[in-house]
Formats: structure tokens, C-alpha cells, sequence
């Protein structure tokens, strides 16, 4: 006859699970933490480089100037596309629309923005002319596109409050954007 085993854990066996579910946990949560900050900041990083090259896309599209600003007490990026210029040769029955406000000369089309959350500030907002000392006149927070896919060029530094810093730099020839991390 066999005897009935009981079948169980110990009190010790249990402790040592424990144990080992706690230092696994303790290795995650701060890996996780980390993964998910920088994932925040490559997705801050993206819509500052999505709005770029809107801006870029509409201007050659629309064949006019589209201005992306930076307003740096709101830490907002805002693109706006301009009127395209008046063609002398165009028919009387397509004259009229397109719709441009007279008093801003902007499109109708309604200007796309993007605001940095708290965490992420950018650091340094410079056209590439004024790095190698030329100056326009207009405010270091404003980069224009034109409609043949040139632009002022710029270099625009973004950084976290976690560490991460990255360049983007918009290419005054093409308008082409890198972003490299610093």
C-alpha cells in the first residue's frame, strides 16, 4: 500500500521565489523607467522633425514660403504656409480661390503646432546663416521654406530633463533633416 504525499512548497521554497521575483523587479522597473524616457524623447524628437518637413512638403507642393517659428516662452514649434505669390496669367474664374487672409497673407489652411512637454527644452535655435555670422534680420526662432525645397537651414538642439540631448540639423540646400544624438 502507498502512503498519501502531500504535495506542497515549503515555507522556505516560497521565501526564496520571493526573493527572486524581488531582485528581478528591482533590475526591470529602473531598465523600464529608462526605456520609456527615452522613448517619450525620440517621439518629442520625431514631431519636431515631422513638423519640419511639413513645412518643407507644403511649401513645395503649395510653391510658395513656408515659415516654421519657435516660440520659446511657450516652447512651441508652429508651421504656417504663406500665400503663394500672384500669378498676372491666371483665369478671372480661378482668381478668387484661394482664400488668403489679407491681413497675415497665410492660406487658409490651418498652421500645424507642436508644444514641448516640460521635460524637453530647446537648448539652441540657429539658421545656419548665422552660424557662419551672416544675418537676415528676422528672429533666430523662424526658418523659412521655399517652394523649390531650399530652406534658411537651421541647427536646433532639444534636450531632456533625463539627459538625452539630440542636433537636428536642417540642410539649407536640400532641406533634408539629420538628428544626431549629443
Amino acid at each position: 500500500m502507498r502512503q498519501a504525499g502531500h504535495r506542497g512548497f515549503t515555507l522556505i521554497e516560497l521565501l526564496v521565489v520571493i526573493v527572486l521575483i524581488a531582485v528581478l523587479a528591482a533590475t526591470a522597473v529602473p531598465s523600464y523607467a529608462r526605456f520609456w524616457a527615452r522613448a517619450r524623447f525620440d517621439g518629442t524628437v520625431a514631431a519636431v522633425r515631422d513638423i519640419l518637413a511639413f513645412a518643407r512638403e507644403r511649401a513645395i507642393a503649395n510653391d510658395t514660403t513656408t515659415v516654421v517659428t519657435f516660440d520659446a516662452s511657450n516652447q512651441v514649434f508652429r508651421a504656417e504656409v504663406m500665400a503663394p505669390p500672384a500669378m498676372e496669367d491666371q483665369p478671372l474664374a480661378l482668381a478668387g480661390q484661394m482664400n488668403v487672409d489679407p491681413a497675415t497673407g497665410l492660406v487658409p489652411e490651418a498652421p500645424r503646432a507642436f508644444q514641448l512637454a516640460p521635460e524637453f527644452a530647446v537648448t539652441r535655435m540657429e539658421r545656419m546663416a548665422e552660424t557662419t555670422g551672416l544675418r537676415s534680420g528676422r528672429p533666430a526662432g523662424e526658418i523659412r521654406f521655399r517652394g523649390d525645397g531650399t530652406c534658411d537651414g537651421a541647427q536646433i538642439v532639444i534636450v531632456s530633463d533625463t539627459g538625452y540631448s539630440v542636433l537636428l540639423t536642417v540642410w539649407p540646400g536640400t532641406g533634408r533633416i539629420t538628428v544626431e544624438d549629443l
